[in-house]
C-alpha cells in the first residue's frame, strides 16, 4: 500500500514537473513573440537590400553576403516584414495592393488604367468569393469567418483609387486590424483551393490527407508557408509572383540567385516580387 501511494505521489510530482516545464516553454515563446513585436513592425519601411548584410557578416556561408550584393544591384529597395510565421501571406497581400496603389499614382495613364482593371478583376473574382465562400462553408468553415475577413479584402480593392502608400502601410501595421484580416482570409482561400483540388496536391502530402495538412499547416496563424501553399494561393487569385531565394549556397554572380516564378504563365509582370531567406519572406522592389 505504501509502495502504491509512493508511486502515485511520484507520478503526480512528474506530471506537475511536466506542467511547469510546459508553462515555462509557453511563457518563453510568448516573451520571444513580444520582443519580435517590439523590434519588428508588421510591415517595415523600405530600405536598401544591403541593409541585410550585418545579419550575415559572421555567417559561415559566404553565399549570403554575395547574394545580398547581387540583390542590391538588381533591386532598388527591400521592405522587411515581421517574422512571425505569417510573413508570406502578409508580404504577398501588401505587395499586391501596394503595386496597384503605386501604378494608380504614377502619372502613367496606361499603368493606372491597368491597375484599375486588375483591381476590378480581383473584386469581380472576390465577390463570388461568395461562391468561394460557399465552397468554404461546404468544407466546414463558419460563415462569420470568411464574411468578416473577405469583406476587408474587397473593401481594400474597391477603395484602391483613394488609397495612399502611407494609408496602406498604416492599415497593415495595425495589430489585429484589416491587414491581419486580409492575411488570414488568404490562408482560408489557400486551404479552400487545396481542398477543392485534392488530386493536384495529395501526392505531395506524405502520410497526410489534404484535410489534416490544411488544418495543421495552412489555416492556423503563425505557421510558415511552403511552396505548395504559395502555388495554391497564386492560382486561387490568378496572380503571378516571383521569388528570389537567398539561402547562402555557393553564389555565381553570372547566374544570380534562384529566381522562382510562380504561376506566371506568360505574364511579363509579377503581382509581387518577394525575397525568401530560410524561414522568412520580405518584399522586393525592382530597380
Amino acid at each position: 500500500m505504501e509502495s502504491s501511494e509512493r508511486d502515485q505521489e511520484e507520478a503526480t510530482s512528474e506530471s506537475a514537473k511536466k506542467l511547469q516545464e510546459y508553462e515555462a516553454t509557453v511563457a518563453q515563446q510568448n516573451a520571444i513573440q513580444e520582443e519580435i513585436k517590439k523590434a519588428q513592425p508588421l510591415v517595415g519601411k523600405a530600405v536598401s537590400p544591403s541593409a541585410l548584410s550585418p545579419e550575415y557578416t559572421d555567417n559561415v556561408k559566404p553565399g549570403f553576403l554575395k547574394g545580398i550584393e547581387y540583390l542590391s544591384k538588381r533591386y532598388a529597395r527591400l521592405r522587411p516584414v515581421r517574422g512571425d510565421g505569417n510573413c508570406f501571406y502578409r508580404a504577398l497581400t501588401f505587395a499586391l495592393l501596394e503595386n496597384l496603389v503605386l501604378k494608380l499614382r504614377s502619372g502613367d495613364a496606361a499603368a493606372a488604367q491597368a491597375a484599375k482593371a486588375e483591381a476590378q478583376r480581383l473584386v469581380d473574382k472576390g465577390k463570388p468569393m461568395k461562391e468561394s465562400c460557399q465552397t468554404l462553408l461546404s468544407l466546414g468553415y463558419e460563415e462569420v469567418s470568411f464574411d468578416m475577413f473577405s469583406a476587408e479584402l474587397l473593401e481594400a480593392l474597391e477603395g484602391i483609387e483613394t488609397t495612399t502608400p502611407e494609408s496602406l502601410e498604416a492599415k497593415f501595421n495595425e495589430d489585429g486590424g484589416s491587414g491581419e484580416y486580409i492575411m488570414w482570409f488568404c490562408r482560408l482561400l489557400t486551404s479552400a483551393f487545396i481542398k477543392s483540388h485534392p488530386s493536384r496536391f495529395e501526392s505531395f502530402l506524405i502520410g497526410d490527407t489534404v484535410d489534416t495538412f490544411c488544418a495543421r499547416e495552412v489555416e492556423p496563424l503563425g505557421v510558415e508557408c511552403e511552396q505548395l501553399q504559395i502555388i495554391a494561393l497564386c492560382e486561387q487569385l490568378d496572380i503571378g509572383v516571383r521569388i528570389e531565394y537567398l539561402n547562402g549556397e555557393d553564389f555565381d554572380a553570372s547566374k544570380g540567385l534562384d529566381a522562382v516564378p510562380v504561376n506566371m504563365d506568360g505574364r511579363q509582370e509579377a503581382a509581387a516580387e518577394l525575397l525568401f531567406r530560410p524561414g522568412h519572406y520580405d518584399i522586393l522592389y525592382t530597380a
